[in-house]
């Protein structure tokens, strides 16, 4: 290779690590030098053969139109033998409660699981501490279980300040550890308003808003677990042209609980050690309420039992089993137009979802590039499909769900160019009891486009399925739901100005894509439904542009797009179902967007 310091310092820095992996504790960089060394060690000892002196002065010669060195790592002269001690762990003293400010205090003494537990005041249960610290008394120092103790400690999220101090005793081969912990704030609140804006000739003028309230407790129990409640609450306001309301359209509640353990439950043995390292243990509540007026009123209750694991630079999730009951009340203009469609019926019926939920995230970094990929699978009612029971069979949905996303960002000088692949695809099965449920998803696991986040030239839930022509009143659904969605999106960023020292970004960007039926249904027209032959006439593509302005802590998005290519026009437009910026009124063809940060990918 060539002479490279950098090179040079990482090989120190290695043999370094070796060491204190190896009970050196104290070994440091300063006990080590690099001697590089330009002559060759053979014209000291010079030969009398003809032969190997024409070798030699061959390499002499070659060596100067590449010069080459040895490198050699040496203890410096004048070392610290001291350093040179391999140190074993003597006591572990653990302060779960440290503070500095110990006037009028008293400690208490214990112990437990090989550790010195030293408290002030009872506010962590002793037996959270063994799991989670890789030292054992007797053995070899390792720096190795010196990170993995500070990682492990910080990750459960109970301590704002960590710190393990080997404290070697004097004239001996032992080290006693001192693991000081200082409590975070038990309690923490947080509040984020989110908003959006569809404007269309179509869906009329809404603008959605919505607070979240969230609560955590990081220590529930006195066991480091992580409590978290939040609260939302959003409306959809404005003039909605199909239910000709004015002001709120929809209303929604939703609170949910989560409790993080910092463990696998139950203990599993199995596991190797490098995974239970990482493991979280989740249960998860969630109360929801959703009022879309004069349409239905749907009321979501949830609960769920899984495990959180990353390793490297994946995150792995596991729900088992997650139960979810939902409820649906069904207003006037819905049953009017379930009247008028009976296969809306099989879309808006209540449910039972016992399902096994999986996914993956991966996330890379590299100098000028950033990419995620998720996958995620779900699948309902394949165990409890089992139990014959007529309260399941005619409640519970049997079907499964796959979604893949992967989204990246390369970055440029001063630009930026985004790309996200989106398909998701839910089957449900045949052998399902209910025949009303057999056509589709369930409408709360359904797919749709539009909006300010998918397929921005089109209203929130205003594109596909597929090339149907439909109303979005009398005999049509006013919102398009689908079991299948392709989307693609490209978008160009670049700085454009700044202004109050708030930077103002812009964006070139296209949207591709749509939602389909994968099965054939009673009164279902064939457009619907996907099929391969027609996925070229089934997509969908907008265009358009917008401006980003960057408030630090969160981004105002503003879009404007256009139709270039509409495959589910209204009956009134369906002269331009499919041509190119077919249409001959810019307000057909036209949509504002207002978002909240970015779409897809930082």
């Amino acid at each position: 290779e060539p002479f490279s310091k950098a090179t040079i310092s990482s090989e120190l820095d290695r043999l370094v690590d070796i060491y204190r992996n190896n009970g050196y504790l104290r070994f440091t960089r300063e006990e080590l030098i690099g001697v590089w060394d330009t002559l060759d060690a053979r014209l000291l000892a010079p030969t009398t053969d003809p032969i190997e002196q024409l070798r030699i002065l061959a390499d002499i010669e070659n060596n100067r139109k590449q010069p080459k060195a040895n490198l050699e790592i040496r203890l410096r002269p004048g070392f610290d033998s001291s350093k040179l001690t391999r140190y074993y762990i003597g006591a572990i003293k653990v302060y779960p409660d440290f503070t500095s400010d110990t006037a009028g205090l008293q400690t208490q003494t214990g112990k437990r699981n090989g550790l010195e537990l030293i408290t002030y005041r009872p506010v962590f249960h002793p037996g959270i501490f063994r799991e989670k610290i890789f030292f054992f008394s007797g053995d070899l120092y390792d720096q190795r279980n010196y990170f993995k103790t500070l990682n492990q400690l910080s990750a459960m999220g109970a301590w704002r300040l960590i710190n393990i101090e080997p404290q070697p005793r004097p004239s001996s081969d032992t080290t006693d550890l001192l693991i000081r912990l200082t409590p975070a704030r038990k309690y923490s609140n947080n509040a984020t308003l989110e908003g959006s804006s569809n404007q269309s000739l179509v869906s009329g003028n809404l603008f959605g808003v919505a607070i979240n309230l969230g609560l955590q407790n990081r220590n529930w129990a006195k066991r480091a677990i992580q409590s978290t409640t939040s609260v939302r609450f959003g409306i959809e306001t404005g003039r909605d042209q199909l239910t000709d309301l004015n002001f709120i359209q929809t209303r929604q509640l939703a609170i949910t609980h989560n409790l993080y353990f910092p463990r696998a439950i139950p203990r599993a043995k199995w596991l190797p050690a490098e995974w239970k390292e990482n493991f979280k243990s989740v249960l998860s509540f969630n109360v929801a309420n959703t009022e879309r007026r004069e349409l239905f009123n749907l009321s979501s209750y949830s609960a769920a039992w899984g495990y959180d694991f990353r390793y490297r630079n994946a995150l792995f999730t596991l729900r088992l089993p997650n139960i979810e009951y939902n409820a649906i009340a069904r207003r006037p203009k819905l049953e009017e137009l379930i009247a008028n469609n009976a296969l809306l019926k099989n879309i808006f019926v209540d449910g039972l979802i016992s399902s096994v939920t999986a996914g993956v995230l991966l996330s890379k970094q590299r100098a000028h590039r950033v990419s995620n990929f998720r996958f995620n699978i779900e699948e309902s009612g394949l165990l409890t499909g089992m139990i014959r029971n007529p309260l399941l069979d005619s409640q519970l949905f049997r079907f499964v769900k796959l979604d893949l996303d992967f989204a990246t960002k390369i970055m440029m000088r001063r630009a930026a160019i985004a790309m996200r692949f989106f398909a998701g695809a839910g089957y449900q099965f045949d052998n399902t009891a209910n025949p009303n449920k057999r056509f589709n998803l369930p409408l709360y696991r359904q797919y749709f486009a539009g909006g300010p986040n998918s397929m921005r030239a089109w209203g929130l839930r205003k594109l596909g399925p597929g090339s149907s022509i439909q109303s979005y009143g009398n005999n049509g659904l006013p919102e398009r739901y689908g079991d299948l969605q392709l989307e693609a999106n490209l978008e160009y960023r670049f700085p454009f100005f700044t202004v109050a020292g708030f930077k103002v970004n812009g964006a070139l960007f296209t949207d591709i894509g749509n939602i389909w039926y994968v099965k054939n249904a009673p009164g279902r027209n064939r457009e619907e439904v996907f099929s391969l032959q027609r996925l070229g006439k089934d997509l969908a593509v907008g265009v358009g542009t917008g401006l980003r302005i960057d408030f630090t802590y969160f981004i105002i998005r503003l879009d404007y797009s256009i139709k270039a290519k509409d495959p589910s026009p209204a009956p009134v437009n369906a002269a331009y179902q499919n041509k190119w910026f077919g249409y001959s009124r810019w307000s057909d063809m036209d949509q504002f967007q207002l978002g909240i940060n970015y779409p897809f990918i930082l």
